[in-house]
């Protein structure tokens, strides 16, 4: 899962000495055999996630309109604002407690059984599920402790990013 950045940097003849992008690219300290003046656009990656199964979801219904086919979506700053307000809304609603928790599935005698251990759950995930549900699929649908990482990384990354006030354009992909 990603959220990348795009900024078009093509330099034309037309274009105003203020407003053109010099770009440099070496490799081992040396020019990289890339021609700078041939580079149109530049894409950063902002975010990387892993299973994080609530964000995903996000994603899905507010950028992809519902369709989880793996494509790439572009995001409206708007968009990662509210995500940013979601996940601030989260982590300040959910106090942690002991718990138990379910790490994955097993199967006995031929059926799946999940596996349980201790662990931290959020006390009431009114709030979580409200705001940023999980979903069946993949990765965890637990709130717990692992959920709330996954959110305070995610509130991380867009209060960075929302901070540079940065042009381009941002879009989100995942695969499996």
């Amino acid at each position: 899962m990603f959220l990348s950045k795009r900024t078009y940097v093509k330099s034309w003849e037309w274009t105003k000495p203020e407003d053109r992008y010099e770009i440099a690219i070496t490799k081992g300290g040396k020019p990289a055999d890339i021609r700078a003046d041939r580079i149109k656009e530049v894409v950063e990656q902002i975010a990387y996630w892993h299973n994080a199964n609530a964000i995903h979801r996000w994603f899905v219904e507010i950028a992809q309109s519902g369709n989880d086919d793996g494509g790439e979506y572009y995001v409206k700053t708007e968009w990662l604002r509210d995500l940013l307000s979601r996940c601030m809304l989260v982590l300040a609603g959910s106090e942690l407690t002991e718990g138990e928790i379910t790490k994955g599935y097993r199967y006995v005698d031929g059926k799946e059984t999940p596996i349980i251990e201790a662990g931290k759950v959020i006390k009431d995930p009114t709030t979580a599920m409200t705001l940023l549900p999980t979903d069946d699929g993949f990765g965890s649908t637990e709130y717990d402790e692992e959920y709330l990482d996954v959110i305070r990384c995610t509130k991380d990354a867009l209060e960075r990013l929302l901070a540079e006030e940065a042009d381009g354009g941002f879009y989100y992909s995942a695969t499996w």
